[in-house]
């Protein structure tokens, strides 16, 4: 059980005891997988039989259409849970694709055994279950967030949108794992993509994005350095 020591402290796992967690996992048949950068994990289509847990790495969600373009979902980092809008008492198909955007290490338990009774009475059961409703919330709290961004219908609209929600709630945006690369003001907004991934994000041409950005920085209304988002005004 290699990955013990960096799933211990999941939100997951949250007021059980260390003890605790070793029965849960061995309860809910946790198994540790790899994937290599540019590897597909789950394709849409495929049918969901599990949740997984980031263990190290980066996944990308992200959706095709019917002409072949790529739209940037959502990025989840180290221990953020994925596949659980797929949740059902039914085995569901993915309607998107998980794609590791750097080499992944994850965890993945059947959620089947959610909806089962625990054979061995875990008194913890029911506080794992609760924990993992509560990362359900939060992520559904993450969707509401990307619709309000989404709503706006000027590019300058979401991008101030999207950046006043991550100054004022990061985990809204799911962005609450991020490395910022030191303190930043009140008034600083550290925005961890590039021009792509953002544009992707908010469902904008990347070089429409650009020419945006730069008439905002020329009419003073924010500054960017090195990822770093200054809100002037």
């Amino acid at each position: 059980m290699n990955y013990y020591e960096s799933i211990k402290y999941h939100p997951i796992f949250q007021g059980i005891k260390e003890s605790d967690i070793k029965i849960i996992l061995d309860c809910f048949c946790f198994q540790e997988k790899t994937y290599k950068k540019e590897e597909y994990i789950i394709l849409e289509g495929d049918p969901v039989e599990y949740v997984g847990v980031i263990l190290h790495g980066i996944i990308l969600m992200e959706k095709n259409d019917l002409y072949g373009n790529n739209y940037f979902f959502t990025e989840l980092r180290e221990h953020e849970i994925f596949a659980e809008p797929f949740m059902d008492t039914n085995i569901r198909n993915c309607s998107v694709n998980y794609k590791a955007m750097t080499n992944c290490s994850i965890l993945i338990f059947p959620y089947r055994l959610i909806w089962q009774r625990c054979s061995k009475n875990c008194t913890f059961h029911t506080m794992f279950i609760e924990n993992l409703m509560n990362l359900l919330a939060l992520k559904t709290r993450t969707l509401l967030a990307k619709l309000e961004i989404l709503s706006k219908k000027s590019i300058r609209d979401r991008i101030l949108t999207f950046l006043h929600m991550i100054r004022t709630n990061q985990d809204i945006v799911g962005f609450h794992n991020m490395n910022q690369p030191f303190d930043l003001l009140d008034n600083e907004v550290f925005i961890p993509l590039n021009h792509t991934e953002m544009a992707e994000y908010l469902c904008v041409n990347r070089s429409a994005l650009v020419r945006e950005i730069s008439k905002m920085k020329a009419e003073s209304i924010i500054s960017v350095k090195n990822n770093t988002f200054h809100l002037l005004s």
